[in-house]
């Protein structure tokens, strides 16, 4: 990840002007491949604002460079004092990066069975909120949640496909999948093992707080796993 930064300092009556000039400049940026956002700082009292970028690589920052020269001299009336340059760094450190290393510690050590590793990245107060407002309080009984999923499903195995941490906040969305090799506890039951392969949507939302986990909300296609194990007949299950 890489982070472009133009500064500059206008004229404080032009401030609107200059936030005018940006925003459609995020919508031209949105076009260029490998731009991840972007955020406009500004001091109304001196008139100095700062323009941040995120792109993928240094690759994406240099082909954006006509979109933000273009908005450069579209301001050139508004500008006091010297030309703005843009400069690029590179990310080495944040709480984002590092929220997202816990959650994918987790993932890693529920895909090997190792749910003790799991559970040392619990705060003592965790809650994790599963399909239907279900609650599980404490890393034990988070724990015991996992180790139900893994009775049934031994060889289960978890994909993020998709992962986007922002502050202390990580957001997954993925897969599960592995064999009914087990008795799996359902809403509906305890179901015995099958010998089926299952592959489900899962998505998760969870909170970082002091370097633990303090909250997950977990959304999980049930009905398309109980479908896969011959217990909903109204859908018609994948075959994998």
């Amino acid at each position: 990840m890489n982070a472009g930064f133009l500064k500059g300092r206008f004229k404080r009556d032009r401030i609107d002007d200059v936030v005018g000039v940006f925003r459609e400049a995020l919508q031209a940026l949105g076009r260029v491949p490998g731009f991840r956002g972007g955020q406009l700082w500004v001091d109304r009292d001196s008139g100095e604002c700062i323009g941040l970028g995120l792109y993928d690589s240094e690759r994406a920052w240099r082909e954006a460079e006509p979109v933000v020269a273009e908005a450069t001299s579209r301001l050139q009336p508004d500008l006091e004092g010297a030309q703005p340059e843009r400069h690029l760094y590179e990310l080495a450190a944040s709480s984002a990066l590092e929220a997202r290393a816990i959650v994918e510690r987790g993932i890693e050590a529920f895909n090997r069975g190792d749910l003790e590793k799991l559970a040392r990245d619990l705060a003592p107060n965790v809650e994790l909120v599963a399909p239907g407002r279900t609650r599980y309080r404490g890393p034990q009984a988070v724990k015991e949640h996992h180790q139900s999923l893994r009775n049934g499903i031994p060889d289960a195995q978890l994909r993020a496909n998709n992962m986007i941490a922002f502050g202390n906040t990580v957001m997954v969305e993925g897969e599960l999948s592995g064999t009914h090799a087990g008795t799996l506890t359902t809403p509906v039951g305890d179901v015995p093992a099958t010998g089926k392969k299952v592959r489900a949507s899962f998505a998760q939302v969870s909170t970082i707080e002091r370097g633990l986990v303090s909250q997950v909300h977990l959304y999980f296609d049930r009905m398309s796993l109980m479908a896969q194990l011959g217990l909903s007949p109204t859908m018609t299950a994948r075959s994998t």
